[in-house]
């Protein structure tokens, strides 16, 4: 009798929803799962709010999520609609993890 073996890839996700006040900012991660834990994926849904500090506040506890040293790049940034409490905080966003998110989506009729 002959076996063959057979490896299964596990994946483990997460979400936050940061509390900005009045807007929105939830950020969530895709990771494989091995002999290390590997990110594959991050983005961002919404990044505003009407309460700024509380916004940048919440930037500096969601960048402390990636390891020291680690890679906190956001893959991809979300904008449900263009009101100021779910886009005002996007140039912070970007100051916070360093460079701007190499893609954005933006609402049909944005433009």
């Amino acid at each position: 009798m002959t076996s063959i073996g057979t490896s299964y890839m596990h994946f483990r996700f997460r979400q936050s929803v940061w509390a900005v006040g009045q807007g929105g900012f939830t950020m969530g991660s895709l990771y494989e799962e091995g002999s290390s834990v590997k990110r594959l994926y991050t983005y961002v849904y919404d990044c505003g709010s009407d309460q700024l500090n509380a916004l940048r506040s919440e930037l500096d506890a969601a960048h402390s999520h990636f390891p020291e040293g680690g890679d906190a790049w956001i893959d991809t940034v979300f904008i449900s609609h263009l009101d100021a409490d779910h886009v005002n905080g996007f140039d912070s966003l970007c100051e916070t993890f360093g460079l701007p998110p190499s893609s954005r989506t933006l609402p049909l009729g944005a433009f």
